[in-house]
């Protein structure tokens, strides 16, 4: 629906100054501290299933899988691109790791974390709007040169 993601968006549309990305980082944004906000103080949804102990198993099941599957699609891919002598999608996955890596490395992976960022009041944590600002800040004239040069 809103053609990406809000990282993608965010770290490669607002660097390219596009409309789109602008909006899309606007409504994703602001719909995220509303709907956090707003289930903080006024409590709803709340008649749901909770989760037990059999969910932690479960997940651990999963993301073991996943990085197994991750691994290995990594493997194959490796030896087709030195097979066909293209590396750009090599490149495209190490920079892909290192940005994931920095999500990690920046907290975005703490579920605390997020929601002391989206939730406005007291606790309000604004660290992770450094994150994007930071990426915005260094990719734009990088981008804007690159364009310029072709």
């Amino acid at each position: 629906m809103g053609g990406g993601c809000t990282s993608g968006h965010g770290a490669c549309g607002l660097p390219r100054l596009s409309r789109r990305s602008f909006i899309a980082v606007g409504l994703f944004m602001s719909t995220a501290f509303g709907i956090a906000t707003l289930r903080y103080y006024y409590p709803f949804l709340d008649e749901g299933t909770v989760w037990g102990d059999d969910y932690l198993e479960v997940f651990r099941i999963i993301s073991h899988i996943f990085v197994g599957i991750l691994v290995f699609s990594a493997i194959v891919g490796i030896v087709w691109m030195a097979f066909k002598r293209n590396y750009e999608p090599f490149v495209g996955f190490l920079f892909g790791s290192i940005f994931g890596l920095g999500l990690v490395i920046g907290g975005m992976c703490k579920r605390s974390k997020i929601l002391h960022f989206l939730i406005i009041g007291d606790g309000w944590d604004p660290s992770l709007a450094f994150i994007l600002g930071t990426v915005v800040v260094l990719v734009t004239p990088v981008y804007q040169l690159y364009v310029k040069k072709m």
